[in-house]
């Protein structure tokens, strides 16, 4: 730095002066730069209308004056202060255009809100509307599993809709009709096959014996249904039951006495010769044998245990 002894190079006041901007300059180019500038336009339209920005004078001293947007200055604070109170200089229109400014703003801003609180209630209206139908769609499944079971013709099984399904209100309303375990047996059609492996196979004879009849009754006419472990039998005095059996002793006592009854004349007719001829005199002998006896319970659970499938609520 150059310097003219201990003093320093002082720095050139400024010749050119833009009070919209607040901009200064001692250089013409600058300045030239300057009122083409986009911003100098901007806020020379805002503060000035169709008014020019003055040149500085050259005797103005900016570090030591207090300067109006009008172009005056003043020496002191006290002047300017004075100068303000009656200088209308850009004060009117620039006031005017921020207020109309301003109140553009805020309405623009009140408009968005409103538009936003709007759509917000549309779609919390929507919402909830998916909500009702929802609850609605809901309790009208719940009333038809109610009131409503399947029955499955091709397994014979009736599987209830309701997980709280109530055996008793079913027996009661639904198979209220349906034969006793005893009438079952009585009216039971037995063949000469059946008897026949009555002697060979116990279990097998009273399983086909069972199921064949049941063909002959709809579901909810039949003596018996299976349902979580139990039997529930229709008894001819007693009716349904009401706590159910595991065992399911009655269905196969019930039926075995059936056969030992119906069993004798249905060998009897086919088998006419019997008492003559000696060998069918020994099957007639080992069949009534069979026909007669108690089923043991190995036999008996095998018989319920295939029974069950086609039987179960």
């Amino acid at each position: 730095m150059v310097t003219n002894g201990d003093k320093k190079c002082r720095k050139v006041p400024p010749k050119y002066q833009c009070v919209h901007c607040d901009y200064k300059t001692c250089h013409l180019s600058h300045w030239k730069k300057h009122i083409v500038s986009k911003k100098h336009k901007r806020l020379k339209m805002v503060t000035n209308g169709d008014k020019k920005c003055r040149k500085v004078p050259k005797s103005a001293d900016f570090s030591k004056s207090f300067i109006c947007f009008c172009g005056k200055s003043y020496k002191y604070r006290q002047g300017l202060s004075r100068h303000k109170k009656t200088c209308n200089y850009g004060v009117s229109s620039s006031d005017e255009e921020d207020e109309i400014i301003t109140n553009e703003i805020i309405e623009s801003s009140n408009v968005i809100k409103k538009e936003d609180v709007i759509n917000i209630l549309l779609g919390e209206r929507k919402q909830n509307k998916r909500v009702i139908d929802l609850l609605t769609q809901q309790v009208e499944l719940l009333t038809e599993s109610q009131n409503s079971f399947t029955i499955h013709g091709n397994n014979n099984n009736m599987n209830s809709n309701n997980t709280n399904f109530n055996v008793q209100l079913f027996l009661n309303e639904n198979c209220k009709d349906a034969i006793s375990i005893q009438d079952f047996a009585k009216q039971l059609k037995i063949t000469m096959n059946n008897i026949s492996l009555l002697k060979d196979n116990e279990p097998k004879a009273i399983t086909n014996i069972i199921t064949e009849n049941l063909k002959d009754y709809t579901d909810t006419q039949r003596p018996f249904h299976h349902h979580k472990k139990k039997w529930y039998v229709k008894d001819i005095n007693e009716g349904w039951d009401k706590e159910g059996d595991v065992k399911g002793e009655k269905i196969i006592k019930n039926i075995k006495n059936g056969v030992s009854r119906k069993a004798p004349k249905v060998f009897v007719e086919n088998n006419p010769n019997f008492l003559v001829d000696e060998k069918q005199g020994n099957a007639y002998a080992e069949t009534m044998v069979v026909a007669m006896k108690d089923v043991a319970e190995k036999d008996s659970n095998k018989v319920l245990k295939i029974l069950k499938d086609g039987c179960s609520l």
